[in-house]
């Protein structure tokens, strides 16, 4: 354990704290503390104020919490070579005093969006986020900002050690009652940011340049699959619609029938659309991947919606509420397991509910890639979504390497030839 000790190196009448720090045998860093004391009043031995002080309390106060934060930081830096201005900052922080701002994890983190427009992205390769992901990361700092608070004391970039974010990742479940894929994002976000700022020469925690993330497992994710059957129900249903709901069905029955990411579902446009030899064709530039696919649709009613009854603009927020509405007056009412949000937990939580209330605007490209998936090749099915890594693709749809399937499907295209 590291030895930390309190002295005052004057003999005046009053002299400033400093403070002695031995991280191992053979080093000693020492720097005043910014704390004035009347010397008459110091404890050598103690190495506190007596107690008849008027200050003695808030002082000695001062000075515990001092030696806790930098025995913690000496215990999780341990293994580094620790530098005296991040001891130096560790007193500040523990005296509630301001810092440099850009050794936050928050300021790293709006620092990182606002160099989205030079950033490579990891997915499509292009430079510049996009804004969903620059949304992510701005609620990210917005909520290590709130942690920062409720702790009084901010996460550093130095200081992201194994405890300090298991300390966040308890909060987000227990406070915020968030679910187990947000809070692994949460943490994907912690590991991006700190390599971004290594990578500035700014100093890191090795353990958040290294941390694993996590997320629900297969076996622990229901997905709902919306059937052919249930997609001839919304078909008829459409017939009898109107208003929202009627907009709101044939963006669920283009989505059934395209496969695409909500945002470049209901963005949208005529003018995408053309006819080609065997059907419609429908060209996206997806705004994930900035990969450019086209669809090809060949269902006779969504052809017609596309066609003659384009319906109107709607926002994902409002989609994802009415679709449930619209589901329940197709009659998608099974009972199915899935999990949903208690309002009073604000937690997502495993049971059985009617299946409409669990169909979200994702499960729409989810059922497509399933429902083509064994009578269409996997190869022309990833184009059209934008997988890009069959491994991915199959954890998508929930399936897994089929061997047999592909052998089938090989010697099922020999007897063609």
């Amino acid at each position: 354990m590291p030895k930390i000790s309190f002295r005052i190196r004057s003999e005046k009448s009053q002299a400033g704290i400093y403070v002695y720090l031995y991280p191992s045998k053979k080093s000693r860093i020492e720097f005043p503390i910014g704390i004035t004391i009347r010397t008459a009043y110091w404890h050598k031995r103690r190495m506190r104020m007596i107690e008849n002080a008027v200050e003695a309390s808030a002082v000695n106060e001062m000075l515990a919490q001092i030696e806790i934060a930098l025995i913690q930081f000496l215990n999780s830096n341990g293994h580094l070579k620790v530098k005296k201005k991040d001891l130096q900052e560790q007193v500040k922080l523990a005296l509630g005093q301001p810092v440099k701002m850009e050794r936050r994890l928050s300021v790293q983190a709006r620092n990182y969006i606002k160099q989205a427009p030079y950033k490579r992205s990891t997915v499509s390769g292009g430079m510049g986020l996009t804004k969903n992901t620059e949304r992510l990361y701005r609620r990210f700092a917005e909520l290590v900002e709130e942690y920062d608070a409720a702790t009084n004391r901010p996460m550093m970039l130095a200081s992201l050690n194994k405890k300090c974010i298991d300390g966040f990742v308890r909060w987000m479940f227990e406070d915020r009652h968030y679910a187990v894929n947000n809070v692994g994002t949460q943490l994907k976000c912690i590991k991006t940011i700190s390599k971004n700022a290594k990578s500035e020469g700014m100093k890191v925690h090795p353990y958040a340049l290294s941390l694993k993330t996590f997320s629900l497992s297969k076996h622990e994710r229901y997905m709902q699959i919306i059937s052919d059957d249930e997609i001839v129900a919304l078909k008829r249903i459409y017939e009898q619609l109107d208003g929202l709901h009627r907009s709101v069905c044939a963006w669920m029955l283009i989505g059934l029938f395209t496969g695409q990411r909500i945002g470049d579902l209901l963005s949208l446009g005529q003018e995408q659309i053309k006819q080609g030899k065997n059907g419609l064709l429908i060209d996206f530039n997806q705004q994930k991947t900035k990969r450019h696919v086209t669809i090809g649709v060949n269902d006779a009613v969504v052809s017609a919606i596309l066609i003659e009854n384009f319906p109107r603009r709607i926002n994902a927020i409002t989609f994802n509420r009415e679709m449930k509405a619209v589901a329940r007056l197709a009659g998608i009412v099974e009972v199915v397991k899935g999990r949903k949000v208690n309002p009073l937990t604000r937690r997502k939580e495993l049971g059985e509910y009617p299946k409409y209330s669990l169909i979200t605007g994702h499960d729409l490209r989810r059922s497509f890639a399933t429902n083509l998936y064994g009578k269409v090749p996997t190869p022309l099915i990833m184009k059209m979504t934008g997988h890009t890594k069959e491994g991915n693709f199959l954890m998508y749809i929930g399936e897994h390497h089929n061997k047999d399937h592909y052998a089938e499907e090989f010697l099922s295209l020999l007897k063609g030839i």
